[in-house]
């Protein structure tokens, strides 16, 4: 059975919610205007662009992108700060490309910050 790449932790949640069981979708249309101040809400926004993120370079490509991007980051980290250094990390790593279409998924978001 092929798993939905937007369903978090479909193990999680089989006794409280209905097939497909997920955690949390991150395939949501929210953007930074819809922030509400709770963590798990608000991740859905920055969960969102990961995913589109994926979906535009491919795995491989994004997850080492993702993952030494957030070596940069800090407890207290913003949206805005979180994404700049995922699109410099993407620079650094692979070049213009890669870090447009890694700017164009937070742009998709509306998150501040980037040109």
């Amino acid at each position: 059975m092929k798993a939905d790449v937007a369903c978090v932790a479909d193990w999680d949640s089989v006794t409280y919610s209905d097939a497909p069981h997920c955690l949390r979708r991150i395939d949501s249309d929210k953007t930074y205007a819809d922030r509400v101040g709770e963590v798990h809400a608000d991740g859905e926004i920055w969960s969102r662009a990961l995913l589109d993120i994926r979906t535009a370079l491919g795995r491989r490509v994004a997850d080492r992108v993702i993952v030494n991007a957030q070596f940069g980051f800090s407890p207290d980290t913003s949206f805005a700060a979180a994404a700049q250094t995922t699109v410099a990390t993407a620079q650094k790593m692979y070049g213009k490309g890669v870090a447009d279409a890694v700017r164009a998924a937070f742009q998709a978001r509306a998150i501040p910050g980037l040109i």
